[in-house]
């Protein structure tokens, strides 16, 4: 309703209480101090209707520094308003959501001149109207005595703290179970005589309470709230957004228009860009107008590819990051649907960099096996390995020992790979080559050089590489120039690639020997 009408339904349900009330009505805060400034004696109560367009509390709270004591009862929409202007220094408040706001209202107002003093609301037909409203509230009103008897319960306390009316004039609070979740709060309150707002957790139901404790003469008034489901709500919440912090995969959201309105941790790790950086910007201007193509069909919809936020796609792409790198990911992304209407998305963005790599490798591994099968020689046998390790660890260094059986040594052949260096022995004692090639498995070993590196005393760490021999025939000692150890990526891809070649050259082997013992027997057979 309007402030007009508000104050309208106000002034009469205070005038069905009394006749002596009367209501002024101001519609700035200036105006409400000049009131007071003039004669703030006239004034018993100061009533604000919350607005989101003006900062009331802040209204309360200069009122609070200037000095005046005036009761101020706060309408509001929600009770996290409510707690913002009690901060502030209102009195009290009233949550209006509905028709009967200004006889919500009017009963706060009761409440508070009754506490002050003010005779006025002994009026018989005041107090009956201020049970009526007490008896219409969702919340359990309790009043006690000194001695903790209840003395008075409004018929939600009946149904959830299970008093009887016959039991009222009686029953002490500390009979009701739940009650064992609110005396120290309500002892405390008794003995200081200082209200108190707090919540409390019934343990064996499982249940939540907020309660307001108001001690007075005779005893104490408490309201009782059961806020369980939202306890639950805010409980499922928490543990939602525990999940999504925490998450491995990237996370997001977008609005109809395809802005972003969340992202996590993942998120801002992987495209190397802050929450702050992200929020409210175009997703297309992040994951790229025309880089993403479909993984299971093509191209994605739409005349460039760019991302849509009602449609629910399935792509991987090459995302450009903040800090540089380039990565490939996949991108899931699912419409929100809310009454029949699409109002945004949520996406899933995975980082697929090594998978991509892995299935690119294995497709360059399954091209050179066939061009190693039809190799004639040992030399071009190894020659091929070479470049395919150069192809694995994109831009590799690389070396082949051969086995010399008469020497019983492995010796590092110059003329193979770019980076191989002159001919060199390694013998028995010589370490990881030698024991990668004397055990037949294939090894990490440790190369001997240091490569730049902060998170290591001294700036620097030991680079390693791979190991891989090729049966009786030798060692393919393999690794990347950038990294300092390989993935096991790598490592299952120049096993692989060993084995092959080991097999390549028995086979080679195998047909020079053939070749040799026929050419013995034609010289032997020769007239």
């Amino acid at each position: 309703m309007s402030d007009d009408d508000f104050v309208a339904a106000l002034e009469s349900s205070l005038k069905s209480r009394s006749d002596e009330t009367s209501v002024r009505h101001v519609r700035s805060g200036d105006d409400a101090c000049a009131e007071l400034d003039t004669d703030a004696s006239a004034i018993d109560c100061l009533v604000v209707a919350s607005s989101p367009e003006r900062d009331d509390a802040m209204f309360v709270r200069n009122l609070r520094e200037r000095g005046f004591d005036v009761p101020v009862v706060v309408a509001v929409t929600d009770e996290r308003a409510a707690r913002e202007y009690l901060d502030a220094g209102a009195t009290d408040y009233a949550v209006c959501d509905g028709a009967d706001a200004a006889a919500r209202t009017a009963g706060r107002v009761e409440r508070v001149l009754s506490e002050r003093g003010d005779t006025r609301v002994t009026h018989p037909d005041r107090r009956d109207s201020l049970f009526a409203v007490v008896d219409r509230t969702d919340d359990a009103i309790v009043a006690l005595d000194a001695d903790w008897r209840v003395t008075y319960a409004n018929p939600a306390a009946r149904d959830s703290l299970g008093i009887s009316t016959t039991e009222e004039s009686t029953r002490r609070i500390w009979d009701v179970p739940q009650s064992s979740a609110f005396r120290e709060e309500f002892e405390t309150a008794m003995e200081t005589g200082e209200p108190t707002r707090f919540e409390a957790r019934y343990d064996p139901l499982e249940s939540w309470y907020a309660v307001e404790a108001y001690p007075e003469s005779a005893g104490l008034v408490a309201r009782i709230g059961d806020i369980t489901d939202r306890k639950r709500q805010q409980a499922t919440a928490e543990r939602d957004s525990r999940m999504i912090e925490t998450a491995a995969d990237a996370l997001y959201t977008l609005d109809a228009e395809g802005q972003f309105t969340a992202v996590n941790p993942a998120f801002e790790r992987l495209t190397g860009r802050a929450e702050t950086q992200v929020i409210g910007s175009p997703a297309e201007h992040i994951l790229g107008p025309d880089s993403a193509t479909d993984s299971n069909n093509g191209a994605t919809g739409g005349d460039d590819g760019a991302v849509d936020a009602t449609a629910t796609q399935l792509v991987e792409f090459e995302l450009k990051t903040a800090d540089g790198p380039t990565v490939r990911v996949e991108n899931h992304r699912t419409p929100i649907v809310e009454d029949g209407d699409v109002i945004g998305s949520v996406g899933v963005l995975r980082d697929v960099t090594h998978r991509h790599r892995s299935e690119r490798l294995l497709s360059t591994l399954h091209e050179r096996t066939r061009e190693l099968m039809s190799a004639p020689d040992r030399d071009t046998v190894l020659a091929v390995a070479v470049d395919t390790c150069d192809e694995i660890f994109d831009g590799a260094r690389t070396e082949v020992f051969a086995f010399d059986e008469g020497r019983h040594a492995l010796t590092r052949l110059g003329g193979v790979g770019a980076d191989a260096g002159e001919p060199s022995t390694e013998r028995p004692d010589s370490g990881g080559v030698w024991e990668a090639f004397a055990s037949g498995e294939v090894r990490v070993i440790d190369t001997g050089e240091g490569v730049a590196d902060d998170s290591v005393d001294g700036g620097r760490e030991r680079r390693r590489s791979i190991a891989a021999p090729f049966g009786r025939h030798g060692v393919l000692v393999t690794g990347s120039q950038t990294a300092v150890s390989p993935t096991d990526v790598d490592i299952e891809l120049v096993s692989l690639l060993s084995a092959t070649v080991e097999d390549v050259l028995d086979r080679i082997a195998a047909e020079s020997e053939v070749r040799s013992k026929n050419g013995t027997s034609q010289t032997g057979t020769k007239r």
